[in-house]
């Protein structure tokens, strides 16, 4: 599919990228555009400036703090771990809905099922052949989990849905790294995979490099290199969360007003 990447604030600038639709930005350069090229300022880009439309209109982030409160009161509701949680054998797992106090470490190949919405207050990293996925629970529905620290993907380490076509893992942190006390790493790093998962660094950087995959990005700066791919999916558009166990509410479209 075609997708759009709305900017606001600073001028927008597409570089260094390969597209297979229209590409719409102040200033575009060193990019092979397969669509029309709008923008008002180019260099070294397949075609020239179509300066007919000015610049996108800044858009509204998709996620209210007003909907990350209720996902974080759905996970406490179901109970308070407190320290770090770490699955690093050969295992499967179940958890959910949680609020975990620390960190949320898989790996080794552990298959962890989310059951319910989770809120992890720290960092939460999946590497080694781990995988994250949503339980059968959730049907065609997809779920959410929050953290307020880091995201770390790679080392073929996966999300995934329920296995139901159109189920997704929506993980949103709202981390602003590399600001603050970050060491200069982003909110969220996806490399070597991914899978079924919808990423929102609202506050916050979201890098994908070598390999790395994702059906969805939202975030206050996203950086691609080395193969990343974002594959944007008709059934996005129309998802619908469950908090799970019960299934007591569902939302099908959000807004910010």
């Amino acid at each position: 599919m075609y997708f759009a990447i709305f900017v606001g604030g600073d001028p927008g600038l597409i570089s260094g990228v390969t597209i297979g639709g229209d590409a719409w930005a102040f200033e575009i350069k060193n990019s092979t555009v397969s669509g029309a090229v709008y923008c008002q300022a180019s260099s070294n880009n397949n075609k020239a400036c179509d300066t007919s439309r000015p610049d996108p209109a800044e858009q509204a982030f998709p996620i209210s703090d007003g909907n990350i409160e209720e996902w974080k009161a759905t996970a406490e509701a179901g109970g308070v771990y407190t320290g770090n949680l770490s699955y690093n054998s050969d295992a499967n797992v179940s958890l959910g809905p949680k609020k975990i106090v620390g960190n949320l470490t898989v790996g080794g190949g552990v298959t962890l099922t989310v059951t319910g919405t989770l809120w992890v207050t720290g960092n939460i990293s999946l590497q080694g052949g781990g995988k994250i996925k949503l339980g059968l629970n959730y049907g065609g529905s997809s779920g959410v989990i929050v953290t307020d620290g880091r995201v770390d993907a790679g080392g073929g380490g996966l999300f995934d849905g329920s296995g139901i076509s159109g189920s997704y893992i929506l993980v949103v942190t709202t981390s602003t790294c590399p600001v603050g006390s970050c060491s200069n790493k982003p909110a969220v790093k996806v490399s070597g995979g991914a899978g079924a998962v919808i990423l929102n660094a609202q506050s916050g950087t979201i890098e994908v490099e070598g390999g790395g995959q994702a059906k969805q990005l939202t975030a206050e700066k996203i950086e691609m290199s080395g193969g990343a791919t974002i594959h944007y999916e008709s059934g996005i558009s129309d998802m619908s969360f469950s908090s799970q166990p019960s299934g007591s509410w569902v939302m099908t479209t959000w807004d910010e007003i």
